[in-house]
């Protein structure tokens, strides 16, 4: 079986540390997002969803560069459905690490430092209005999770994934088995 860990950190340029799974892929068969566990080296880590297509990371940090994180602030300080429905986003990603940490680390669930580290929001922030990036709002809406910022960034890219299959420039092949191994 290949190496995932060695597919993701080519797409994601840089050695990753912990643990994590392939929870989508692409059509051509490459990781889109992983899921990794909310305890790093034995300290709370409040990402858990991540965007590994490359394609999709630069299409995402152009948008960023064009100042969409603070039009989305914007955004969510002038509607109220769009900041209600990133609220109930942040509730159901602190669940979901609530429901992994206990699945995994069960002796973390007495931890105050802990607890109060991963009930914060959507990758570890305190304010909820405001958007630490673009990338992790999308790994969360194509994890399944209703996201109205990763909804909102992926209507403004015409094209959801590659057509080259750029992902095949790295040295790891995918197998066939893979595509049936993601989500949970």
């Amino acid at each position: 079986m290949v190496d995932e860990r060695k597919i993701v950190e080519w797409q994601m340029g840089r050695t990753l540390r912990g643990n994590f799974r392939v929870f989508k892929r692409c059509s051509h068969g490459y990781p889109t997002v992983i899921i990794s566990d909310p305890i790093l080296d034995g300290k709370p880590f409040p990402t858990i969803f991540w965007l590994t297509c490359p394609y999709l990371r630069k299409r995402i940090g152009n948008l960023e560069s064009l100042g969409y994180v603070d039009k989305l602030e914007e955004l969510i300080q002038r509607d109220e459905k769009f900041r209600n429905r990133l609220m109930k986003a942040h509730e159901k990603i602190v669940e979901l690490r609530l429901k992994l940490l206990k699945k995994k680390y069960p002796e973390y669930l007495e931890n105050d430092e802990f607890l109060r580290a991963l009930k914060k929001g959507i990758g570890g922030v305190g304010n909820l209005e405001t958007v630490k990036c673009l990338h992790l709002h999308v790994a969360i809406h194509l994890a399944g999770m209703d996201d109205p910022i990763g909804e909102y960034v992926l209507r403004m890219i015409d094209e959801m994934e590659c057509v080259d299959a750029m992902c095949r420039r790295c040295k790891y092949e995918i197998s066939p088995s893979s595509f049936f191994q993601e989500g949970e």
